[in-house]
């Protein structure tokens, strides 16, 4: 039996996956080149950079107008109930910044901590409510590390650093290459579950030096694998063929950005307006 269809995409089969990738691949295809595109799967994510907020919202707006074109030219729903904005800003003023972004005839609500394919961002790009999803799931995870590691009849140490690795600091190791930009008094609070579950490893005591007890347990700081991780991505992004011309970009704009502040904070909070 055979069946044609004129929109959308079968959803069955081996193909399926693939099929979807290409069939959506073109949602960002008449965006304007300042619009910025995150897309994995059916995970879309849009962003425009500019020092005033209300152009901010303008330009995401007419974004958000050609997706929506293109929905209703394949047929597809686009959930407003699902979509969600914030505004990164480094001021303090904006933190609760609210714009008025529709979708479908539907304003789009503001989220303090939108989540992205796992990553729970915040407005200053603190990691904060990342690392603290991060820490609930580690302390999960070592639970069941803690029910296996009795010293009597609890597994091996080289079966429980295993289990550690890849149950426990894969979860405190997810989106590791861009945490660097969080402070040290936030990440700890990720090292302290590893220094956990180094003790749960080795049986050594709450008094151990964390130095002896990483290299008794075999386990590498946290610190040093996300400058690593943070150095590979690094790597990889310098090899794409645009990269050099999108790292000039990226620094005009951060000058633009920082003289731009530099001028609206010696104007003073009276003569803002936006």
């Amino acid at each position: 039996m055979k069946k044609s269809y004129k929109h959308g995409v079968l959803q069955a089969g081996v193909l399926f996956s693939k099929l979807f990738i290409l069939f959506i691949d073109d949602i960002i295809i008449d965006l304007e080149p300042e619009v910025e595109v995150s897309l994995f799967a059916d995970d879309l994510a849009v962003s425009v950079q500019y020092e005033d907020p209300k152009e901010c919202e303008r330009l995401m707006q007419l974004a958000i107008g050609k997706i929506e074109q293109w929905a209703k030219k394949w047929k597809m729903e686009l959930n407003a109930a699902k979509t969600e904005y914030i505004l990164f800003s480094n001021w303090n003023r904006e933190s609760k910044w609210e714009g008025h972004l529709v979708l479908n005839a539907q304003q789009i609500k503001r989220d303090d901590t939108p989540k992205f394919l796992g990553v729970r961002f915040d407005w200053n790009m603190t990691f904060i409510s990342h690392v603290k999803q991060a820490k609930y799931k580690l302390r999960q995870s070592l639970r069941t590390l803690r029910a296996v590691s009795h010293k009597r009849w609890g597994s091996r140490t080289e079966d429980l650093r295993t289990l550690f690795i890849g149950f426990v600091r894969s979860v405190a190791e997810y989106a590791g290459a861009w945490m660097t930009a969080a402070s040290d008094t936030t990440i700890q609070q990720v090292e302290v579950e590893q220094n956990t579950g180094a003790r749960l490893i080795t049986g050594c005591l709450a008094s151990t030096p964390i130095d002896a007890l990483l290299v008794e347990a075999d386990l590498v700081p946290l610190q040093l694998r996300r400058r690593i991780a943070a150095a590979n991505a690094r790597e990889n992004i310098a090899e794409q063929p645009q990269s050099k011309q999108r790292a000039k970009s990226i620094r005009r704009d951060e000058r633009e950005i920082v003289e731009s502040r530099s001028r609206r904070n010696h104007k003073g909070p009276g003569n803002q307006g936006h």
